[in-house]
């Protein structure tokens, strides 16, 4: 296994890519972790198809934590700091403003 550093002045670093031994694995992102969604299912854009209410590719560089650990569909539970309402998206998870997302989506923040 290769160790890489990891510069913190460089900014955030991309969950489920060679990481610093003192970034969380992106099995283990403990709850209030702070993150930026950088893609959503895997993808930077939304289909050209997607109706407004079905657009969460808008939250893509909107900040959050993470309130809840990985679950068994390997998704976590971020809180994003936008009102995910205000965007026009539904949110029907346990706490306002949360979505389940896939780690692999997601950049630590330092």
């Amino acid at each position: 296994m290769v160790e890489l550093k990891h510069d913190k002045s460089a900014g955030p670093t991309r969950i489920g890519e060679a990481m610093s031994h003192d970034l969380p694995s992106p099995l283990m992102l403990p709850v209030n972790t702070r993150v930026i969604l950088k893609s959503f299912n895997g993808t930077d854009s939304a289909p050209d198809c997607c109706r407004q209410d079905e657009n969460y590719w808008a939250l893509i560089g909107k900040s959050g934590r993470i309130v809840e650990p990985l679950n068994g569909r390997g998704r976590v539970l971020v809180c994003f700091d936008t009102s995910v309402v205000q965007l026009g998206l539904p949110c029907h998870n346990p706490v306002l403003n949360s979505l389940y997302i896939q780690p692999s989506d997601l950049e630590v923040l330092p």
